[in-house]
């Protein structure tokens, strides 16, 4: 008989992630494959790019998670966004899984 664990994400056995204070510019990306992963995560420009009325996923110096106020790397084309929820949000992945689910 399997036992069954419950994952709780206080409970992690990863350290907490890095806080940084909120940046002044954020912004949505566009053209997410997943745009699940992005509810609470928005990007953020490079220094250099700050002073542009608009931004894209080319100028983004990073990722912020508004849930753990952390930085997350981000590079288009490939992000460590992924595997933030999975490391310190599995219950919101979990969740948006059984939501989609009930909805077929």
């Amino acid at each position: 008989m399997e036992a069954v664990v419950e994952i709780d994400e206080d409970d992690n056995a990863e350290p907490p992630p890095k806080k940084i204070p909120v940046p002044a510019k954020l912004y949505d990306i566009s053209g997410a494959y997943n745009p699940h992963w992005y509810q609470f995560i928005h990007l953020f420009p490079k220094p250099e790019y700050e002073s542009l009325a608009r931004h894209g996923n080319e100028q983004a110096g990073g990722a912020f998670c508004h849930r753990c106020s952390a930085e997350v790397f981000f590079e288009k084309g490939r992000s460590h966004v992924k595997r933030h929820l999975e490391r310190y949000h599995r219950r919101y992945l979990l969740d948006f899984e059984k939501r989609k689910k009930l909805r077929k």
